[in-house]
């Protein structure tokens, strides 16, 4: 338990709680761990009852049209919650793991007996859920943009920069084509572009806006 609380303790969501506190709170909601491997599909119905918060890791929920077209909608990384209460999927969606990751589960259950620090975690969970809806109305505009440069430009903006102004995507070129719905060659074709006309620089997944 004192390893668990201790990975915890570098999540920003636990950072205000002390040692004792996390070792209570792992005792007392029965937190457990579940793993995923690499591509591994997760069944999302079978967490209706719970949350899981990915504590190391990164999902990505997509969704397969009738056309069998691949759409990403959201990245899930460390910090982020599976909350299919607050964030239903229809059985087009699917959620797989981009590479092994784990997720702390918390059986909601629990929460049903309030206790100050239980009441305190849950607040925390919603709060964190609040910024993940907010990430999914960014996207919606995102994708209000009809061409697709303006397209990516919203999308970078998105993305804090470091120092140096770089921002880092969590998408190689397939899955950030898949992610503005775009066509990967034409997304190339449009990143080439764009970094010709001098409006970005990019090196992998890091981007620099330029303009």
């Amino acid at each position: 338990m004192k390893s668990l609380a201790s990975q915890l303790k570098q999540l920003s969501l636990f950072q205000s709680f002390s040692q004792n506190d996390l070792l209570t709170a792992i005792k007392c909601l029965q937190l457990s761990i579940k793993s995923l491997e690499v591509n591994q599909t997760l069944m999302y119905h079978h967490y209706q009852n719970v949350i899981a918060l990915v504590i190391d890791g990164q999902l990505m929920i997509e969704k397969i049209n009738r056309h069998g077209d691949r759409f990403i909608l959201t990245s899930l990384e460390c910090g982020d919650l599976i909350w299919p209460s607050q964030l239903p999927l229809s059985d087009e969606h699917i959620v797989n793991s981009k590479s092994k990751t784990i997720l702390l589960i918390f059986k909601q259950q629990h929460f049903a007996e309030t206790c100050p620090l239980r009441a305190r975690i849950y607040q925390l969970l919603l709060k964190q859920m609040t910024f993940q809806h907010q990430r999914l109305l960014n996207r919606i505009e995102v994708l209000g943009n009809k061409r697709l440069r303006d397209r990516v430009i919203a999308y970078l903006k998105s993305y804090p920069c470091n120092q140096d102004q770089w921002r880092t995507i969590p998408y190689n070129r397939q899955e950030l084509a898949q992610y503005l719905h775009a066509d990967r060659s034409a997304l190339s074709r449009e990143l080439t572009a764009m970094k010709r006309d001098g409006l970005i620089l990019y090196q992998g997944n890091q981007f620099k806006l330029l303009s």
